[in-house]
């Protein structure tokens, strides 16, 4: 039985030694990278004949300017004898509107109606809010504690129900003038508030 266990012991020992061999044996290495080949760089662009090749990057560059914006006008401001500028006889909106030289004698006639029609609008608010007209005249807003927020608040919504939308801003919205028309007229007034200012 001694040589029995012995073969047993050492077949076991063998199994062993070979399963520790087997877990040693490491695989071949990976092969050599490939060289990486020299830089080279890619070919120049394609020559244009002058012909073809472009003269400028159309999104580099800036619009043209607009004519309207160095368009001479008549200005609006005249200075009395110590050269402050004298006052309008009309809104100045409207006094612009009737220097614009963009603005026709057919432009006009539509214009007139438009112009008609709005003075009657604001007539006939001055009318339904007349209470409120007289007490703005008998000094209603200075006598308003802007400290009372509420007071505040209802004065001033009372007031914008009788200031109507500028003039330009209407002409506009009733599609009565032109974009170009409009910045010139709008140049014109800009002039004359700078000239107060």
């Amino acid at each position: 039985m001694g040589g029995r266990l012995l073969g047993v012991v050492v077949l076991g020992c063998v199994a062993v030694g070979w399963r520790v061999a087997e877990g040693q044996v490491a695989p071949p290495p990976p092969p050599a990278p490939p060289r990486t080949p020299e830089y080279v760089p890619p070919p120049p662009p394609p020559v244009l004949p002058p012909s073809e090749r472009p003269t400028r990057n159309p999104r580099l560059e800036r619009p043209a300017p607009d004519p309207v914006d160095t368009m001479p006008f008549e200005s609006l401001i005249q200075r009395d004898a110590d050269g402050r500028v004298l006052p309008l006889a009309e809104p100045l909106e409207l006094a612009a509107l009737r220097k614009c030289a963009l603005v026709s004698e057919d432009d006009w006639a539509n214009l007139n109606i438009a112009l008609a029609e709005r003075r009657a609008r604001v007539n006939k608010s001055v009318v339904d809010n007349l209470d409120l007209v007289l007490g703005i005249e008998g000094g209603l807003i200075e006598t308003v504690d802007v400290m009372k927020l509420e007071q505040l608040k209802s004065v001033s919504e009372s007031v914008r129900a009788l200031t109507p939308q500028p003039l330009l801003d209407e002409l506009q919205k009733r599609q009565l003038l032109n974009a170009q028309q409009l910045k010139l007229t709008r140049r014109i007034a800009d002039e004359y508030r700078q000239g107060r200012a």
